[in-house]
């Protein structure tokens, strides 16, 4: 092999394994939104995932997951509160057969983290800090 083709092959590997390189559970680690629907995600290292949800009228809306390896998130039940820490019943307002959160799928993109489940997919960012009104609840829960 003479050098040109060695030193273009060498560089090919180099590039292609960077690209391929695993996403780790300390790479996802971290605060994550997802912008202009006031969805919080925080993924620890260790434990279970948190999902805090503010809606419009100022519920509260909260739930756990296990992560399965890094390909996905399996949803606990939800639980909600509205803005004075009453619990609020939102079964009352979903769809009979609504049965919480589910399973959704984890995948990356650029400096995204992408959730897809039931709901289709959605686009989440790295962010500063959960909320206040959503810390309240995971350490009051």
């Amino acid at each position: 092999m003479n050098h040109k083709k060695y030193s273009k092959l060498l560089i090919f590997l180099l590039l292609t394994s960077s690209v391929a390189k695993a996403m780790s559970r300390e790479d996802m680690s971290g605060i994550w939104i997802y912008e202009n629907f006031s969805v919080y995600l925080d993924i620890p290292i260790k434990g279970k995932v948190f999902q805090c949800r503010i809606a419009e009228n100022g519920i509260v809306i909260t739930a756990y997951g296990t992560l399965i390896g890094i390909e996905s998130i399996i949803w606990g039940a939800i639980s909600a509160v509205d803005s004075s820490g009453k619990k609020f019943n939102y079964a009352a307002i979903l769809p009979k057969d609504f049965t919480g959160w589910g399973k959704e799928s984890i995948s990356f993109e650029n400096e995204s983290l992408i959730l897809n489940g039931d709901y289709g997919p959605a686009r989440h960012f790295r962010y500063k800090e959960i909320p206040p009104e959503c810390e309240y609840q995971r350490v009051n829960s």
